[in-house]
């Protein structure tokens, strides 16, 4: 985001919008595959919306400067009920039955 732009919480619409359009859509995970570390503004922001921090990714990201930088991986869940995923890393279990798994139109 712009740094002009900063404090008009376009991020935030963006990033709602990218949830509710998922979920319309049957979508059961979005994931965010590289916020930057630095980015704290955006890591905060994802955090409060409901996305888990999966884990870094040490040296992730190329900067301008040509300096490395750390990247989270991030994801949020779309449905409430999550129970046929194989491992549900809020409660930490894992669901051997892999019968019960779906695609986001309902089937494998």
């Amino acid at each position: 985001m712009d740094r002009a732009c900063r404090g008009e919480h376009i991020g935030e619409l963006l990033v709602k919008d990218c949830l509710e359009q998922a979920k319309a859509n049957g979508y059961r995970v979005l994931q965010f595959n590289a916020v930057v570390a630095s980015n704290i503004h955006a890591f905060h922001l994802y955090q409060r919306l409901g996305f888990v921090d999966l884990g870094v990714i040490p040296g992730g990201f190329l900067n301008k400067d040509g300096v490395y930088e750390d990247i989270h991986v991030m994801y949020h869940n779309l449905v409430e009920d999550y129970l046929d995923c194989r491992w549900c890393p809020e409660n930490g279990t894992k669901n051997i039955d892999n019968n019960s798994r779906t695609d986001r139109k309902g089937k494998i």
